[in-house]
């Protein structure tokens, strides 16, 4: 199966994109943690990563759009 990472870029491709990385502990309970590194990302199979988004939506900004990529592997 192939193995995808979640990525997130801004609408107007000001700022350059990030990798969903994992989560890490927060004030209020967990918080989605990010890298600029591709490399670094998390790996998901195309089932998993669709769920994951769908978790991660309510995180981002209304100035970022979520998106699946491909890894060859």
């Amino acid at each position: 199966m192939r193995k995808q990472v979640i990525e997130v870029a801004s609408t107007d491709g000001s700022e350059p994109p990030l990798y969903f990385l994992g989560y890490g502990d927060h004030i209020d309970g967990w918080e989605p943690l990010w890298t600029p590194s591709r490399a670094k990302a998390r790996w998901f199979d195309a089932d998993e990563a669709e769920i994951e988004i769908r978790l991660l939506a309510s995180f981002l900004e209304p100035r970022r759009t979520v998106s699946v990529q491909p890894i060859a592997v």
